[in-house]
């Protein structure tokens, strides 16, 4: 009985994880740039979501999802 339980349990939670991977999600990196500021990018806040991860020397990676 508790074999059937652990299966039943386990056949839930992969469904459930099928189900949650039904949106795709993407992340293009637009480039490396020295000193960019937000409003940069501003345009391609109508695209996606638009993330900033900063480097050493004043480099900023821009990345849209």
């Amino acid at each position: 009985m508790m074999k059937l339980w652990q299966t039943l349990l386990l056949s839930l939670l992969g469904l459930s994880a099928l189900s949650a991977q039904s949106d795709p999600y993407y992340t293009v990196q637009i480039g490396t740039f020295i000193d960019a500021k937000p409003s940069d990018f501003e345009g391609l806040r109508d695209i996606g979501f638009v993330h900033a991860r900063e480097l050493d020397g004043n480099l900023v990676e821009i990345y849209l999802g």
